[in-house]
C-alpha cells in the first residue's frame, strides 16, 4: 500500500469451497466422458465410416486418452463416390439427336428409366417416355405417333439384349463405373458400394 504496509495473501480452506472445487473436478471429468462417446455421432456426419470409440481398463499411464479412452477413425474421408456421373451423363447426351423423342424399354422399377428418365428431360432437353412389358406391335405404334410429331424416335435400355427385337443400329451410349455410400438405413455408412450404369440406344427402323 502507499503507506509502505504489505499485504499477505492468506489461502482460505473451508470445507464449503472444498466441495465445490471437488464437485467441479467430477463435473468435468464427466463431461470429458460424454463428450468423447458422443464423437461416433458426430464423426457420422463429417465421416460416413464412423470414428469408433473404444474404452480400455488398462491404467491412464497405459491408454492414450483421458479416462482410458482410446479413440480409433476409420472413415470415409478419402473415399470418393458417385465419380464420374457428370461425364457419364454428357457422353449421353450427346449421343442422343436433337430431335429425338426418347423412350425407356423395359428398364423402370429401379432400372435404368427409373433413374435417368428426368436426368435425360432436364440435362438432354428431350422428352422421355418409358414403356414396361413392351413388344413389338405396341413400339411400332409409339415409333409412328414420335414420327407424326415431326420428332425422331429412340428407345434407351438397360442391355443390348432388351434392345435387338426392335431393330435398328445399337450403340452403347453410357458405361459408368462408380461407387455409392451404402444403403445403411439405421447407422452410418461403413463403407462403399458399387454403382454401376449401363445405358443402349438405338433407333427403331419403322
Amino acid at each position: 500500500m502507499r503507506d509502505g504496509t504489505a499485504l499477505e495473501w492468506v489461502p482460505v480452506h473451508t470445507p464449503s469451497l472444498k466441495r465445490a472445487v471437488r464437485a467441479l473436478l467430477t463435473a468435468s471429468a464427466a463431461l470429458a466422458i460424454v463428450g468423447a462417446a458422443a464423437i461416433p455421432v458426430a464423426a457420422s456426419t463429417m465421416a460416413p465410416d464412423a470414428a469408433k470409440v473404444v474404452a480400455t481398463a488398462a491404467a491412464p499411464r497405459a491408454s492414450s486418452g483421458p479416462a482410458g479412452i482410446r479413440i480409433v477413425a476409420v472413415g470415409l474421408a478419402f473415399k470418393t463416390t458417385y465419380g464420374g456421373e457428370i461425364p457419364a451423363v454428357n457422353a449421353m447426351c450427346a449421343a442422343i439427336p436433337r430431335d429425338a423423342s426418347v423412350v425407356f424399354i423395359d428398364s423402370g422399377g429401379g432400372g435404368e428409366g427409373s433413374r435417368l428418365d428426368e436426368v435425360v428431360r432436364g440435362m438432354c432437353g428431350v422428352p422421355v417416355a418409358a414403356m414396361d412389358h413392351a413388344n413389338f406391335a405396341s413400339t411400332e405404334q409409339v415409333v409412328r405417333g414420335i414420327e407424326r410429331a415431326g420428332r425422331r424416335p429412340v428407345f434407351l435400355a438397360g442391355s443390348q439384349k432388351t434392345l435387338t427385337r426392335f431393330g435398328g443400329p445399337i450403340r452403347q451410349v453410357m458405361r459408368l463405373r462408380s461407387t455409392q455410400d451404402m444403403n445403411a438405413l439405421t447407422a452410418p455408412p461403413l463403407h462403399t458400394l458399387p454403382f454401376d450404369v449401363n445405358v443402349w440406344m438405338s433407333e427403331p427402323t419403322p
